[in-house]
């Protein structure tokens, strides 16, 4: 039987602010944390059922608006979508490390500004960072600061999502482009800003704590258990990171390889697009979209982000209709090609019409990530075998599911793109783990197909 209990629109609207800004702040909260926040601030006290049915209703009529999520007895913020597996899994990794940890509590008028995606605080190391890039000179990209801006809310983000180290945070801004250059001194006084960055960074593990605030003020939890154990600072400002090294010495990041081929020149591993090439390649795949949600009237909501190629702000759930109706008639791309006029240059149609005749859609087992791309083996009982060597878009794949949970079997539409395999932007994942038996299946497969095919790295009509 429905319930019937009456909820004032602007107590709903209330009740969203709250979980959008604890989405924000803490990443994921269960439904009774969220009451302790709610009725901590208000005079008007809420409980479980209220806020819960609140939320709900608000969901269904303002859906495409709102920036919080609820699956099971959790509210999530937009880096947590329950659409998707992978994310669904990661939520529940944070509460694991969230476990025993007290939350990051501010007064009221101050807790609410998280409700704005964009708010940062502390926002002093954010600005000294954005005003060293633009006095030294580290980038030419755009006539202004609004393009560093946007890396550094980018650079944000993957700081409460990643466990990351000196050499990807460094890694993150050579591959945007940014001129560091190879002179040792120069490199470590960038560093020692990345890091000021990321330890007064409010992290998503530490229930909204900075790492230097959760360090000092938290050290009992030191010797905890596993699961509330606190990392430290990310290394002391004054440290030096890099220490001196000779070209042909191996590289300090730990990645094996001499230091002139990884964070002494702009050779390190190709696993992702560049920044250009990834801006070119949602410029194509979302006028795509644009063109097949407009004719078929999906999801108006997103029309608008897609016509404007919002590619780093877009909440990817959104773009899940037209993107599968894209490749249930792969035709579409074609009607695209030929509407596009004067938009489209022969480079654009060259790699459409590529999308169109050439994509690799299925069910994959994702087996292993190497220098340069990340291995798919085909996993379709339909189709043969075969092991794919695909690239990332924005983000390394790696970094969407880390080597400790491999193999993984995803669902994912494989397109050609100059010279390279990259992913059409949505990777669906299975969340189950596997035997000895079927990893030692997989494992075969992979061997086989090694020997006797290669792996594929371009796909050809």
């Amino acid at each position: 039987m429905p319930n019937t209990t009456r909820i004032s629109r602007k107590r709903k609207e209330l009740f969203a602010q709250y979980a959008t800004a604890a989405g924000n702040l803490y990443g994921v909260i269960s439904m009774d944390e969220l009451v302790a926040v709610f009725n901590r601030y208000e005079d008007e006290k809420t409980d479980a059922e209220e806020l819960r049915l609140g939320l709900e209703r608000l969901l269904k009529t303002d859906g495409d608006a709102l920036d919080y999520s609820l699956f099971e007895d959790l509210v999530t913020g937009p880096d947590f979508l329950p659409s998707l597996a992978v994310d669904r899994h990661n939520a529940k990794i944070v509460r694991q490390e969230q476990s025993g940890k007290p939350r990051y509590l501010p007064d009221k008028a101050e807790f609410l500004r998280y409700a704005a995606d964009d708010y940062l605080e502390p926002q002093k190391p954010y600005d000294d960072l954005a005003a060293y890039i633009h006095k030294h000179k580290l980038t030419q990209r755009g006539a202004g600061i609004g393009d560093v801006e946007g890396d550094l809310l980018d650079f944000r983000e993957m700081i409460q999502n990643e466990d990351m180290s000196a050499a990807s945070e460094l890694e993150f801004f050579q591959e945007r482009g940014y001129e560091l250059g190879d002179d040792i001194d120069a490199l470590n006084a960038f560093l020692r800003k990345l890091m000021d960055v990321h330890n007064n960074t409010r992290l998503f593990q530490n229930n909204g704590f900075t790492p230097n605030e959760a360090w000092k003020e938290f050290a009992h939890l030191r010797e905890a258990p596993p699961g509330t154990m606190l990392k430290p600072p990310f290394a002391e400002p004054e440290e030096e990171v890099f220490a001196k090294v000779g070209r042909n010495d191996l590289c300090p990041c730990g990645s094996g390889l001499k230091y002139k081929k990884c964070h002494g020149s702009d050779t390190s591993p190709q696993n992702k697009l560049s920044a250009a090439d990834t801006e070119y390649f949602y410029r194509l795949w979302y006028g795509v979209l644009a063109y097949v949600n407009q004719k078929y009237n999906l999801t108006p909501s997103v029309q608008r982000d897609l016509e404007r190629n919002n590619y780093k702000t877009i909440d990817a759930s959104k773009i899940q209709r037209p993107r599968d109706r894209v490749w249930e008639t792969p035709e579409l791309i074609g009607e695209y090609i030929e509407t596009g006029g004067a938009k489209l240059t022969a480079d654009d149609r060259v790699i459409l019409r590529d999308w169109e005749n050439n994509c690799v859609q299925g069910r994959f087992v994702l087996m292993k990530h190497l220098k340069d791309y990340s291995v798919f083996l085909r996993f379709d009982e339909e189709e043969e075998c075969a092991l794919y060597g695909v690239i990332g878009l924005m983000n390394s794949i790696e970094r969407l599911f880390p080597r400790e949970r491999l193999p993984q079997m995803v669902e994912a539409v494989l397109l050609p793109f100059k010279g390279k395999i990259i992913h059409d932007s949505l990777i669906a994942s299975y969340d189950m783990s596997y035997g000895l038996g079927a990893r030692e299946m997989f494992e075969e497969s992979y061997a086989e197909q090694l020997a006797t095919a290669g792996i594929v790295t371009a796909l050809e009509g």
